[in-house]
């Protein structure tokens, strides 16, 4: 779908200081007094409506402390609620054309990409470098190299294990597992837009990369043990699913399992290296069971004491790591005691900084954990990560989620006003694909004010990423001419459709019934909009029907029909009608149509 042009400049007039302001205020003052019986919105507004509407000019006149150009006011929103009351849609347009701000905008999103192109690779190949990112980031990829890391850990363990004609050819299957990691890290370092962020996220694995290689320190080859870790981050980022049926308080203390059985593993065989004449450690189990001991007692084990300067040393180390893990244990039961151990959905900023191609959602309600949902279950959305902006209190974003019907490591919360720049641009709104707005709830506001606040964030949104496809929920249909004038794709008026459906269900009994099936992606048909295939161009809507129902199992319901820079939905086409190059077939299917093999 073609992204719709929105009008240059429009939502500056936003994120101006008090001065703008108390012209904006001034604005609707002018214009009520010169058209104070004509307007039909004026004419109809009660007593208290207009009390109230006095109390908003009166609230934005009044001086406001000078604030950063890049956050808008914090009554800019009432003062657009007064606009679109007094003004209409056509005084709003040219009200916002008339204070655009003439200086460079303070988010250029041109300067932004530009500097996080400092990778050569999407410098000079983008299309390369895309398809290699996606590669990396792949499900498959994350599960082959845990695969791999697993491996790995095993033959480390079966080196010190199995009988010494076995370690030469258990040494070069690690050396072609470590040759491997050495690649993949290779390929993450090119995938990587900033050499600091590959520094800094895979430190770890390049010290495990790098120990083997130190053949006469034997003891350094022991931090290969050190890619547990990587192993335990991928499986609570791509696997957080089988929450669905382990219990949560054993996922929250999934990275203390990892760090214990990493501490255990590494002190056994650390000792068994170290000390391989001790009478009382003579296998690579009795080394083990040292080190259990050793860790939970905190003190060495009785009747196998260290005979080396080295193995004093990794008892010290296997003692404190005993006392520091005994420290955790006991502030995560005291935690528990508390309170239930609840998931840490909410993201910092350096994660959000590495989201691309990804949903902000903005606001909250009653339809909105429903809709994350139902995106997370989605085949094309599986893998996309979602960004939840919203005013939420403390703890109530934990409580509002059903941790079994969602990926929380898939979900990011920010918690801020999303009307303002700098909540929006922390969300990565320049590098989002996807955003829609919902009639948020957090907070008591009237309709009014609710529509002004997604009628200015979608300002804002447009601003900062023009190719963006916005979704916006209104509670008021006369609201929708603000959205058109700046390029919004889609607008829903909830209650709209629920009177709607309400009166065609009284017509047309059992459409309840179809649509819980066409709306729900986990079971049945689904609409689906695909591109027309190349040998269809030319033909008529009647040739291709019985192709689609025969083959594919599809019926078609609709054309998607380009109209200059637009589009516009055709509703079951006429037989006749000529199927263009640009259309887009909507249908209903039990599965995508695969399109792929027509000819």
């Amino acid at each position: 779908m073609t992204k719709k042009q929105a009008p240059p400049d429009n939502t500056d007039d936003t994120q101006n200081t008090s001065h703008d302001e108390s012209t904006q205020s001034r604005e609707v003052q002018a214009t009520t007094q010169e058209t104070p019986d004509t307007a039909p919105e004026t004419s109809n507004v009660t007593q208290e409506d207009s009390e109230a509407t006095e109390t908003n000019q009166a609230e934005v006149v009044s001086p406001a402390p000078t604030k950063d150009e890049s956050t808008p006011p914090p009554r800019a929103a009432s003062a657009l609620a007064s606009l679109m009351k007094k003004e209409g849609s056509d005084g709003l347009k040219d009200h916002l054309i008339r204070h655009t701000n003439p200086h460079p905008h303070p988010f250029d999103q041109t300067n932004l990409r530009t500097k996080r192109q400092n990778n050569l690779l999407l410098r000079f190949f983008p299309k390369g470098y895309e398809r290699l990112r996606w590669f990396m980031n792949h499900r498959t990829t994350d599960a082959v190299v845990i695969i791999l890391i697993l491996v790995s850990v095993l033959l480390i363990l079966a080196e010190e294990i199995v009988h010494k004609t076995y370690v030469p050819g258990l040494e070069q299957a690690n050396w072609v597992l470590t040759w491997i990691f050495v690649v993949e890290l290779f390929l993450r370092f090119w995938a990587e837009k900033r050499p600091s962020n590959f520094f800094r996220r895979y430190a770890l694995d390049i010290v495990a990369v790098i120990a083997p290689f130190f053949r006469s320190l034997r003891l350094l080859r022991i931090l290969r043990l050190l890619r547990i870790f990587r192993m335990g981050k991928l499986l609570n980022r791509r696997f957080s699913s089988i929450q669905s049926w382990v219990h949560y308080s054993i996922l929250q203390n999934f990275w203390l399992m990892i760090i214990l059985f990493t501490l255990i593993v590494s002190g056994a065989v650390s000792f068994h290296v170290i000390e391989p004449n001790n009478a009382e450690i003579k296998t690579f189990g009795d080394a083990l069971w040292w080190s259990i001991f050793t860790l939970v007692g905190g003190e060495p084990l009785t009747g196998a004491p260290a005979q080396t300067v080295g193995g004093k040393l990794i008892s010290l180390f296997v003692i404190l790591s005993g006392v520091v893990t005994f420290a955790v244990v006991t502030g995560i039961v005291a935690a528990v005691m508390i309170n239930k151990l609840k998931p840490q959905m909410e993201a910092g900023d350096m994660d959000l900084e590495e989201l691309e191609n990804h949903i902000v959602v903005c606001g909250w309600n009653r339809a909105a954990n429903l809709l994350i949902e139902v995106l997370q279950s989605s085949e094309e959305y599986i893998d996309r990560e979602i960004v939840l902006v919203a005013e939420f209190s403390e703890d109530e974003p934990e409580t509002l989620f059903d941790q079994s019907r969602i990926a929380p490591a898939m979900l990011h919360i920010v918690k801020g006003d999303y009307t303002r720049m700098d909540v929006l641009q922390r969300a990565g709104i320049p590098y989002a694909s996807e955003a829609i707005i919902l009639a948020d709830k957090c907070l008591p506001r009237s309709d009014q004010d609710r529509d002004a606040r997604s009628i200015l964030a979608a300002l804002l949104i447009e601003k900062m990423n023009p190719e963006i496809f916005t979704c916006v929920e209104l509670l008021n249909r006369n609201n929708a001419a603000h959205l058109n004038m700046v390029g919004v794709e889609e607008i829903l008026v909830a209650d709209e459709y629920a009177g709607n459906i309400l009166a065609n269900a009284q017509r047309t009994r059992g459409i309840i019934r179809m649509l819980d099936e066409l709306f729900d992606p986990s079971v049945g048909n689904q609409f689906y909009k695909l591109p027309l295939p190349t040998p269809w161009i030319g033909k008529t809507v009647g040739d291709i029907y019985q192709q689609l129902k025969s083959e594919h199992g599809a019926t078609l319901i609709s054309l998607e029909t380009r109209i200059g820079e637009g589009y516009d939905i055709l509703v079951n086409p006429p037989n006749d009608r000529e199927l263009k190059e640009s259309d887009r077939i909507m249908m209903i299917a039990p599965t995508a149509p695969n399109f792929s093999k027509i000819r």
